[in-house]
Order: C-alpha cells, then sequence, then structure tokens
C-alpha cells in the first residue's frame, strides 16, 4: 500500500459520497489535516479501519490492491451454493432489519455465540446469523503482511447447533468478498434506521409533553 494510492482513494470516495475531507476528518473525531498528512506519515490501523467502514469498503479497496482474479475457481460447488443462499438472506431481510449481528451485541445465554466470542480476536470482526439450518459465522481478520501492509481475510463457518464447534466452510476472500460487503451494508442500514426511529420517537415524546403542557396550563 502506497499512501499516495491511499490518498486518492480517499478523495475519490469523499467526492463521491459528496463529502469532504474535512468533514471526513470530524465524524470520525480525526484533527483537522490529518489524512492529508498521510502523505508523509503512515497512518495508524484503527484510522485505516474506521474509513473503510465509513464507506463500506474494505481495507484492500481503500488500500487499492488488485482484484482476487476467479474467487471461484477452487471452490467445491456445495460451498458456492451455501454463499449464495446466504448472500440471498442478506440481501432479502426486510428493511430495517438485518439477518447479520456482531458478535459482541449477541446475547449470552446463547451456547452458540457465547462460544463465538470466546473466539473473537482483537484484529479480527465477527458477524453470526441463524435460521432453522443452524448458525453461520462471517469472521474478517485484519492482519500484517510481510510487507506491513493490512489485508483483509474472511472466513465463513457453519455452526449446526448450538453445542457444536465452527466449522470452516470458506476462507477465500474473493469469493466471500461479496457477502460481507452486502452483510456490513445492511447491518449499518438497520443501525441507522432504528437509532432514526429510537430519535423519532423521542421526538414525538417531546411534542406531545409540550403540548400536553400547555392545555394543562390553560
Amino acid at each position: 500500500m502506497t499512501n499516495e494510492v491511499l490518498l486518492t482513494n480517499i478523495r475519490e470516495l469523499c467526492r463521491t459520497h459528496n463529502v469532504t475531507v474535512n468533514s471526513l476528518e470530524k465524524k470520525l473525531g480525526l484533527g483537522t489535516g490529518t489524512i492529508s498528512r498521510w502523505n508523509k506519515a503512515n497512518p495508524s490501523f484503527d484510522k485505516i479501519l474506521a474509513i473503510a467502514r465509513f464507506f463500506h469498503v474494505s481495507i484492500d479497496e481503500l488500500a487499492g490492491y488488485a482484484g482476487d482474479g476467479d474467487p471461484t475457481a477452487e471452490i467445491d460447488g456445495k460451498t458456492l451454493e451455501i454463499i449464495e443462499y446466504l448472500t440471498e438472506l442478506t440481501l432479502e431481510t426486510d428493511e430495517g432489519e438485518s439477518f447479520w449481528r456482531d458478535c459482541k451485541d449477541a446475547e449470552s445465554d446463547n451456547l452458540a455465540v457465547s462460544h463465538l466470542k470466546g473466539m473473537k480476536d482483537e484484529m479480527a470482526r465477527m458477524l453470526y446469523g441463524s435460521d432453522e439450518n443452524g448458525y453461520y459465522l462471517l469472521e474478517i481478520l485484519y492482519l500484517l503482511n510481510a510487507q506491513y501492509d493490512y489485508e483483509t481475510q474472511i472466513r465463513l463457518y457453519l455452526i449446526p447447533d448450538e453445542a457444536a464447534v465452527p466449522v470452516l466452510e470458506c476462507g477465500e476472500r474473493g469469493a466471500l468478498r461479496n457477502l460481507y460487503v452486502n452483510a456490513v451494508k445492511r447491518m449499518e442500514t438497520a443501525k441507522l434506521q432504528r437509532t432514526a426511529r429510537e430519535k423519532a420517537e423521542l421526538q414525538r415524546e417531546r411534542i406531545l409533553k409540550k403540548r400536553h403542557g400547555s392545555a394543562d396550563q390553560e
């Protein structure tokens, strides 16, 4: 990853999303001019990750890495069907909801999810979903390679029931990228909509309280 490519991609994402670099820094709690200074100094991992999540892109895409080629060439057909099935579940979820959830927000009384939380690595993000067939885990690892650049690894695990140990189904990043991107987008959208509904409910309560208070004074 070169800083020049990183800065170019950040500026292009800002332009595409109609966000200025300065406003992006404010939204992420970065000091003014932080991003521009990356042409001379290397950014920390947490800042790169924050920008990638803000724009719903992978760290690899933000850093300008080449694509993964044909991601399905070496993958078993049944595995591809499972990935397609999960992608469909992800996209078919009702508006404002998400098939995937973050393991850190999971209920502790669920044995399978509690096991997943115990697997969590500081450099990983773990998402889980479930249906009548069992549980599914998407593990996203952010690792340093030999060149000390950050790369994203994605792994899909199947968990038949609450007592089962997660079994690796696919570790091919290219094959899982579309599923991962859609999962994160749906989660973020659902979160924003829940927040908006909560704020709207508070607004309604303030309006009604004001009206009732005015009526009591008359």
